[in-house]
């Protein structure tokens, strides 16, 4: 294609601690931006992440739904910085 613009995919390296806890949350999760990094913060996670080197930290309890978690924040950023959303659709009978 002439004359569009190609935009790579962004490179991710994260590392994961996890906790001896077995917590699930129901606190509210707070982002906000700490000079160039992205901080993000529950009750059963801590994460930051660098988006110009693309390299984050995810301390976490031992549950499944923190790391969903930090994934979707993770993807709305992403997406924002490039003009897009995250859109999440569900249905029941």
């Amino acid at each position: 294609m002439t004359g569009s613009s190609v935009r790579r995919a962004p490179s991710l390296s994260w590392s994961l601690i996890f906790l001896l806890r077995h917590s699930v949350s129901d606190e509210d999760v707070r982002v906000r931006r700490d000079g160039d990094e992205w901080m993000m913060r529950r009750g059963d996670f801590r994460a930051r992440w660098d988006p110009r080197t693309g390299r984050g930290t995810v301390r976490q309890d031992a549950n499944p739904y923190s790391l969903d978690t930090v994934l979707r924040i993770l993807h709305s950023l992403i997406l924002a910085e490039r003009g897009g959303f995250l859109l999440h659709a569900a249905s029941a009978n």
